[in-house]
């Protein structure tokens, strides 16, 4: 499934159980460049899933309160907007996952938004991955694959963490996506509740 679809198919998820109504998304420019612009920061093969949700999770609950003071809706270009990505790319170290999903339950946003979609499409980002990492296995070759298909060295696969290049490519992940690199390492002890794979 193409990312946007995917991008997509969780807003209108978000945007239904927030508002309690069906919605439609008629423009897919803003989405379109929304994610030229993430890929500006991080690799598009990094963006999973979860990914998505947890960053819709940090725009939804920044604009509730702002938009319940001044009773706009969230929009799809509030969401997606330029600003409002850097706001998550510059989000503190210390934002709280657990509060601020905490506060979107009362709008029955919660992880069964996520369940239900990994449910319906099976594969995850990891499991993607795994199947690349695999192809060319502790090889020259994988980690030039790995580069080119994957969202690098990620302890949690189990090829990852006994491959030879492991070194290296962690450096490289470091190195070229400083943000992903950031929340899968740096700041994985603030986001154990949104984190289980």
């Amino acid at each position: 499934m193409k990312l946007r679809a995917i991008v997509r198919e969780m807003y209108r998820d978000f945007v239904e159980r927030y508002y309690k109504s069906s919605t439609s998304i008629d423009n897919d420019d803003i989405i379109v460049d929304w994610l030229i612009e993430v890929h500006k920061k991080i690799n598009l093969n990094s963006i999973s899933a979860r990914w998505i949700y947890r960053y819709l999770i940090y725009q939804f609950d920044y604009w509730k309160n702002k938009n319940v003071r001044h009773g706009n809706k969230m929009s799809i270009k509030k969401i997606f907007a330029k600003k409002s990505l850097e706001r998550y790319f510059n989000r503190s170290s210390e934002y709280n996952w657990y509060n601020a999903a905490k506060s979107l339950e009362q709008y029955d946003i919660n992880e069964s938004i996520l369940k239900s979609y990994e449910s319906r499409h099976q594969k995850t980002n990891i499991a993607f991955d795994d199947v690349e990492r695999a192809r060319y296995y502790n090889t020259d070759k994988g980690l030039a694959n790995c580069i080119e298909t994957t969202t690098l060295y990620d302890n949690r696969s189990k090829f990852c963490i006994v491959c030879k290049n492991r070194k290296v490519c962690k450096q490289i992940l470091q190195e070229n996506y400083k943000a992903l690199y950031i929340d899968r390492y740096v700041r994985k002890n603030n986001n154990r509740p949104l984190q289980s794979v």
